[in-house]
């Protein structure tokens, strides 16, 4: 070989070895997962099916109750029997709502597309509406847990942390709250979608090729707007989505990818057309209001983020050009980003005050019912935990170990996957964290991210420790066996409380026979005045029309003079006139546990005259001078008792001494009356005769024939009010009212429920 040729050769071997060392350069450096037990396919699916039974299992904690978890239930399934009838159209108006004029149905007609669309087709197997409505919610619950399992593994990279999410939402008392058997609502079933906008959301971000990218973008839109045909309250999800759509598009300008502001871009162009399915559905009468953030209005969110992607993505090509003074590095890009993020803060918060304020105001607003009803209240901390328990804590760890340590357990070729997953997380669990922290009833939604979050930490934390010194990874194995115990201890708390818990709002099997006498014996065009609560229930399970209902008849007019005639010292029959003469009247002896909730409603400013203390417990013990003493004593703080004292002195007539105490206080005080209620006859009242100092409230003795049934503490105006006439006075034998010539009679009584008969003149 002459010199020439062997030139030629170094020079071919110089260019291939410097053409490898360029390829290997450009070529993006593949992470190599190491395979391990989950790659097996038959062990992967055996744990998902695992999961989804423990799943199911502790959903089914109510399912031996008739009917359903709440109110709210009955009146859908109301609207439901109406619409098959109506040939699977639901109504514009529920003509059991409501009289004399029919409540609308401001429920999405999604809501009850979840049931009738299974029902179309497994009616023919002999499957019933109302079974499909008790259960379907528990499937909506394994959705939830198969959604986080996505999200999850693209933070991560790691089935192991994906089945650790599914198992964490699995066993969350928060999810479950909402994804149990026979609870049937709005929030139910809208976290599926969510989910789905946010994992359409990443994969179109990181998406290389157009066609997939445009088709993952529309599908988050899609999805997101079907969100509000399903529940008023989904535009949660258009929150979340602007917000983690607004992160990317920062986080890829500091970055300078092109390639993530473009998909920015998309994603705005995806947030438009879940607007435009909105408007759709409303054009349909689907969503029957326009939804928040479903007005003009939305496009002062859209606009920004539209041309601010465009913008960015602009600028970050001509960085080194005609941009480089604002975006040559990322200090000068983060400076730019701060200034253009007041400008266009400060210009639209000048331009649209208004409707700003307007939107602070009633976002979380509850209104004036807000009082009473627990779930629009501020939940407690006990609450909280017992709705998500140690995922509470390690979920904001989760979000710092996955920003910290996130990107490089994912590998280099995941690490975009697990940035974009890890905003749209992030946002949803500030977004639905706040909305928990206003009120009890948006615990479902924050469950998704606090399980996802939490699984990070179980996955990451003992993952840091792998492959280090031995100490370290016995330190990774105590990880291990905490987590296998808190995963027990969770499942027990979670599995005691689903099987132990009771429906809402005092739902009973006595109620329940009450609603299915009143079905049989009434006439179908009866009309119903009730609680409002109870009033659903008299619409769904006596399909009788009642004058307020939970969902649709919520009247604040009505609510507030129903209560008022209760607490009234004197029958006033013309407030049933004015309610439009309701021919009956459904009483509980549950509301004297909503007593307090009830005076609220009727603006009660002191409701301590109305007070009413029943008395759990009974002890009787009779001494040889002809006294007998009544123990009676109550169940919670400050544990109340009375000691009733009947004495027989030699030829006179008994004479009976109430006294008052309790764990606060030191003896006791005479009560100044003592009345006896004869639950199968009649009243009658005893005054104490010739006591000094005694406290103004009354002791009620309720009795059949010679049977002591129980007892309560009256405040001073309780005994003379309505509430106390017909909760404890009416009876099958007598109802003390009559007013102008309205009378009332007990047709119907168990121990929960009477239901009374109103007659007019």
């Amino acid at each position: 070989m002459d010199e020439r040729e062997e030139a030629a050769l170094r020079e071919k071997l110089e260019r291939l070895r410097t053409g490898s060392k360029q390829h290997r350069h450009e070529e993006p450096q593949v992470h190599e997962r190491k395979r391990n037990i989950l790659d097996n396919r038959y062990i992967f699916l055996s744990i998902v099916v695992l999961i989804f039974l423990v799943n199911i299992v502790l959903r089914m904690g109510l399912a031996h109750y008739t009917g359903f978890f709440e109110p709210d239930g009955f009146f859908h399934y109301a609207v439901l029997g109406q619409a098959i009838a109506n040939h699977y159209i639901v109504p514009a108006n529920q003509t059991i709502s409501g009289f004399p004029s029919h409540n609308g149905i401001t429920e999405p007609n999604g809501l009850y597309y979840m049931t009738l669309i299974p029902y179309s087709i497994l009616k023919y197997v002999g499957i019933s509406y109302y079974n499909i409505e008790r259960y379907i919610s528990v499937l909506f619950g394994v959705l939830d847990a198969v959604g986080a399992y996505f999200l999850a593994k693209y933070i991560t990279n790691s089935r192991t942390a994906g089945l650790i999410s599914m198992l964490f939402i699995s066993i969350s008392s928060g999810d479950i709250a909402r994804t149990a058997a026979l609870v049937y609502r709005g929030d139910t079933f809208v976290t599926i979608f969510v989910l789905l906008a946010l994992i359409f959301f990443a994969k179109s971000a990181l998406e290389s090729r157009p066609t997939r990218q445009y088709i993952y973008a529309a599908l988050s839109g899609l999805v997101l707007g079907t969100a509000a045909a399903i529940w008023g309250g989904a535009p949660f999800g258009v929150v979340i989505y602007i917000g983690a759509l607004a992160v990317l598009i920062v986080y890829a300008f500091l970055k300078a990818s092109e390639r993530l502001l473009w998909s920015g871009f998309v994603l705005s162009l995806g947030l438009l057309l879940s607007y435009i399915v909105e408007w759709i559905y409303l054009y349909a009468n689907v969503i029957r209001y326009v939804p928040s953030l479903g007005s003009i209005h939305f496009f002062i969110f859209l606009l920004p983020l539209l041309l601010g992607s465009l913008l960015a993505y602009y600028v970050i090509k001509k960085k080194d050009g005609t941009f480089s003074a604002i975006a040559e590095t990322w200090q000068k890009r983060a400076v730019f980003v701060i200034i253009a993020i007041l400008v266009v803060f400060g210009a639209v918060s000048v331009l649209f005050y208004g409707y700003f304020t307007t939107l602070a105001s009633s976002a979380f607003g509850t209104g004036s019912l807000g009082t009473t009803i627990q779930e629009l209240q501020r939940p407690s901390l006990l609450f909280v935990w017992d709705s998500f328990s140690y995922q509470l804590i390690l979920a904001p760890i989760g979000l710092l170990l996955a920003l910290i340590f996130g990107r490089k357990l994912a590998g280099h070729d995941k690490a975009g996957m697990a940035n974009v997953a890890l905003i749209a997380v992030a946002v949803y669990f500030l977004v639905t964290i706040w909305l928990q922290y206003s009120a009890i009833r948006y615990n479902s939604l924050v469950a998704p991210p606090i399980a996802i979050l939490a699984a990070c930490t179980v996955y990451i934390l003992p993952k840091l420790f792998l492959g280090k010194r031995r100490l370290f990874t016995y330190v990774s194995y105590f990880f291990v066996g905490l987590f296998i115990a808190l995963i027990a201890l969770n499942i027990s708390q979670t599995y005691v409380n689903s099987y132990t818990s009771g429906q809402a709002d005092g739902i009973n099997n006595q109620f329940l026979a009450a609603m299915a006498w009143m079905y049989n014996n009434t006439p179908t065009s009866a009309t119903v005045l009730a609680l409002w609560p109870d009033g659903s229930v008299v619409e769904g399970w006596a399909h009788r029309q009642s004058y307020m209902d939970s969902v649709n008849g919520q009247t604040n007019s009505k609510i507030y003079n129903f209560s008022r005639w209760l607490f009234s010292q004197s029958p006033d029959a013309q407030y049933l006139l004015n309610a439009s003469r309701p021919q009956y009247f459904v009483v509980r002896n549950y509301w004297v546990q909503e007593l307090g909730g009830i005076a609220a409603e009727g603006e009660i400013a002191n409701a301590s005259p109305y007070g009413y203390e029943q008395m759990s417990s009974l002890h009787i013990q009779q001494a040889n001078n002809g006294t007998t003493v009544y123990f009676f004593n109550s169940s919670a703080y400050p544990y109340y008792s009375v000691d009733l004292v009947e004495q027989h002195p030699a030829n006179s007539t008994a004479r009976f001494v109430a006294l008052f105490g309790s764990a606060l206080s030191q003896g006791r005080v005479p009560l100044s009356s003592v009345i006896f209620v004869n639950q199968t006859g009649g009243p009658y009242s005893i005054a104490l005769p010739g006591l000094n100092n005694t406290l103004n409230f009354s002791f009620v003795m309720f009795y059949q024939g010679s049977t002591i049934t129980g007892g309560a503490i009256l405040g001073p105006t309780m005994p003379r009010s309505n509430f106390f006439r017909f909760v404890d006075l009416c009876s099958l034998a007598t109802c003390p009212y009559n007013d102008s010539g309205v009378t009332m009679q007990v047709v119907y009584q168990n121990s929960d429920t009477k239901i009374i008969k109103i007659n007019y003149p």
